[in-house]
């Protein structure tokens, strides 16, 4: 100690020679000392693992659904609002639609009759502008025009023949098949999320489909014998094949 020159220089030359002449090893110095802190520190357990009926109830239950829940409820009143709206714009428009459906039709019938007239009218020659004598007499244009009559019995064909002609006229019988074409999505603002899913003629396996190699590749061992043997006995007439 007397060759200390510091405080600093005292306390190394005690620590020094304590770990070289110290009998306590550093079990018997640091263990106590752990116990001491041990005894004084308040016990803190580990938190328990939630169970999965606790975690389901605070999915369920807690905080994060009920604010969704609120949310939806909110936005319910307005979503409903939206899709009355657009509900009753399409009605409207229908209606608007068909009503000018109704007024061009209209004037397009007018206007075909006004053309049909103007035709007939142009058509007609003097001697069938004539008209017939009431008396008895006749002469040679009213012979002419006397022609031109048909018997009841004629008649009657002609009318029985009307109906039975519906029956094969393609017109008529397209009018009776035709399609019922629902109303087109209408647009103005924004986008539609309808879409028109058309599996008509779908093709499941294109790769089998577009095959490089089909028609008779296709067939079996039996099929390419029966085919050969009846081309033998009827050739080139595939009617019979």
């Amino acid at each position: 100690m007397a060759d200390a020159k510091s405080t600093a220089d005292a306390l190394r030359i005690v620590v020094m020679t304590r770990m070289h002449c110290d009998r306590q090893t550093y079990n018997h110095r640091v263990d106590p000392v752990l116990e001491d802190n041990i005894r004084i520190a308040p016990c803190v357990l580990p938190p328990d693992e939630p169970c999965a009926t606790q975690l389901v109830e605070e999915v369920i239950k807690g905080k994060p659904f009920r604010d969704s829940c609120e949310a939806f409820a909110s936005a319910r009143s307005r979503v409903a609002v939206q899709l009355r709206m657009q509900n009753d714009n399409l009605a409207a428009k229908v209606n608007r639609l068909r009503r000018e459906y109704l007024d061009r039709h209209e004037k397009w019938q007018t206007y075909c009759a006004r053309l049909d007239g103007g035709k007939d009218k142009k058509s007609l020659t003097p001697e069938e502008t004539v008209p017939t004598p009431a008396s008895g007499r006749t002469t040679r244009r009213s012979a002419a025009a006397l022609g031109d009559a048909v018997p009841d019995f004629e008649l009657d064909q002609v009318i029985a023949s009307l109906g039975n002609d519906e029956l094969f006229d393609p017109e008529q019988l397209a009018k009776r098949n035709v399609a019922k074409i629902p109303d087109m999505i209408s647009v103005t603002e924004g986008s539609t999320h309808c879409r028109f899913d058309d599996t008509n003629n779908i093709v499941d396996d294109p790769h089998t489909f577009y095959a490089p190699d089909t028609g008779i590749d296709d067939w079996t061992e039996t099929e390419k014998e029966l085919f050969v043997e009846h081309f033998a006995t009827y050739p080139k007439q595939f009617g019979l094949i």
